[in-house]
């Protein structure tokens, strides 16, 4: 995966090299790959997907800046700050594993060395 191709996020977690930016990328946000070494398990495993088309709905959250896929995207992003998660409730292993068709001690295996740590992805076991 090429620095700077724009993906969208469809499982949150944290992604960025910077420290300043130690948030959780939330469902449907836009970014530019960074480079980094895992880039291409993280698009492998979904976490990213590349956009291959122009976005014309995107939009940037009024309060933060951050830029999504859609309004639909934004203003979920925007409930999280009363304490939800994106969709309302995290995103258990099983239905991961579910959506990628893949076994689920797999996708656990792959988040432990992908992320380092699975406490900085919204899911649960």
């Amino acid at each position: 995966m090429a620095k700077g191709q724009l993906v969208t996020v469809s499982i949150p977690f944290k992604y960025h090299a910077d420290p300043k930016k130690n948030y959780v990328l939330d469902r449907g946000e836009v970014i530019a790959l960074e480079g980094l070494p895992n880039d291409s398990i993280l698009v492998g495993l979904k976490y990213l997907v590349p956009i291959r088309k122009k976005l014309n709905e995107s939009i940037n959250c009024p309060d933060c800046g951050r830029r999504f896929e859609n309004v639909h995207y934004m203003h979920i992003h925007r409930a999280k700050r009363g304490g939800c998660f994106a969709e309302g409730k995290p995103i258990s292993r099983r239905e991961i594993a579910e959506k990628l068709d893949v076994d689920p001690t797999k996708v656990e295996r792959l988040e432990k060395e992908v992320l380092g740590s699975v406490d900085d992805v919204y899911v649960t076991g």
